[in-house]
């Protein structure tokens, strides 16, 4: 099983696809190391009857605020969302942004 160095140098030589325009969104992918190995946060999304994520299981995150960047965005939104704070963590790297599957499609990127 890699580890977090492992996933920090296979990152660091990335370059990520990055799209232009629409609403734009991201999220943090936490990893922390434990004695078995990375553990990876995830939340499960609150059960609403409009939202085609309802229930589901994902990265925390959310839609970028005016003059943001992709990382504050994502580290603001874990804040937001579990409590926890990303201030002193280190980013180990950038993936590609995704377009959104809902009507007029959110560009949004991953952060590590």
């Amino acid at each position: 099983m890699a580890d977090i160095r492992t996933v920090k140098r296979a990152l660091g030589g990335y370059s990520p696809l990055l799209l232009d325009g629409g609403s734009r969104a991201a999220v943090s992918m936490v990893l922390r190391e434990r004695e078995h190995g990375p553990e990876v946060l995830f939340i499960e999304r609150s059960q609403k009857p409009d939202d085609p994520w309802s229930g589901h299981m994902a990265f925390p995150g959310g839609r970028l605020d005016a003059g943001e960047t992709v990382e504050q965005a994502a580290r603001r939104e874990t804040l937001e969302e579990v409590g926890l704070s990303l201030h002193d963590a280190e980013p180990l790297g950038r993936l590609d942004d995704l377009t959104g599957r809902r009507a007029g499609g959110a560009a949004g990127a991953a952060t590590c």
